[in-house]
């Protein structure tokens, strides 16, 4: 019988079944009826732009979070990649790149709907082993529209899965030449000294995996100016950029504020930099005196 900690290759839909803990014929159902339990919604980005989460039902989110925790969680992954990886933080992104002489910032453009149908059929088949029957339930349970969709329990495992090759041969550049990189999601982060001289050898690497750039996004930056990654200050200390940092001050003007999402805010802060957390508090108070109790 298949357990949660075996992961030798599953060859039969019934094993499959078994280590999910879901009846197979429900399995089969709902594989094949995956296409149509996403219930999609617009997501504001911080640009002020709009970004669609597929957002799947409960019925097809609970074999995905399964397949995640028992499947893909299995594999290693490169330690550069930090984006949903177990006990790591966009700190733990940010603070690899602290006092660098230059840090280069590269996002990858339409990042979940590059990864194919194909690819992460190629996960299940070729780099577990599992059979061609057992991979195709897999692929149409985690893909939609052939591609990863945004928002599912496994579509960043995936893209962490899939980029690994590629984040490795970069990270291998970046060690032969004394530079530091990491990877979150759709944002690669370089730093070091000359980090921009390598921009043109690491970008081929990235096509050649069938990812492009957001040419526009690409930045460089040096360390006599402001550093950031992620909306995070880089430069000495891990901090919450000023725009942002300004953002939640805006919102404490707002008089129907939501306190839930302050406190929120608030513990982010805290967890980045307890500095501006308290400088954040002590103008809260000022602002919500009346509502003094709740902070």
């Amino acid at each position: 019988m298949k357990t949660p900690n075996d992961t030798s290759p599953i060859y039969i839909p019934k094993e499959l079944s078994i280590l999910l803990g879901i009846p197979l014929a429900i399995l089969i159902e709902i594989s094949k009826s995956a296409q149509t339990r996403y219930r999609p919604f617009p997501l504001k980005k911080e640009d002020g732009g709009e970004r669609i989460i597929d957002n799947p039902n409960p019925e097809l989110k609970a074999p995905q979070k399964k397949i995640n925790q028992l499947i893909l969680n299995q594999f290693i992954i490169p330690p550069q990649i930090l984006g949903g990886v177990k006990g790591c933080s966009i700190k733990d992104y940010a603070e690899i790149h602290l006092n660098q002489p230059q840090v280069v910032c590269l996002d990858i453009k339409n990042c979940f709907p590059s990864v194919s149908y194909n690819s992460v059929f190629d996960v299940y088949r070729n780099q577990l082993g599992y059979s061609k029957s057992v991979s195709s339930i897999l692929t149409k349970l985690t893909t939609l529209k052939g591609h990863i969709p945004q928002g599912a329990p496994t579509s960043t495992s995936l893209l962490n899965i899939i980029i690994s090759p590629m984040a490795n041969e970069i990270a291998k550049i970046c060690e032969e030449n004394e530079l530091k990189v990491s990877f979150w999601v759709d944002d690669i982060t370089i730093s070091g000294v000359d980090a921009r001289n390598y921009i043109q050898t690491i970008v081929p690497i990235i096509h050649k995996n069938g990812f492009a750039l957001k040419s526009k996004k690409t930045n460089i930056s040096y360390g006599h100016e402001k550093q950031t990654t992620l909306n995070l200050d880089i430069n000495r200390k891990v901090k919450i950029n000023s725009k942002k940092y300004n953002k939640y001050i805006s919102e404490l003007y707002d008089p129907n504020v939501n306190m839930e999402s302050l406190k929120g805010k608030i513990e982010h802060l805290k967890y980045i930099n307890k500095n501006q957390a308290k400088r954040f508090i002590k103008f809260a108070k000022k602002r919500l005196a009346d509502r003094l109790v709740e902070l």
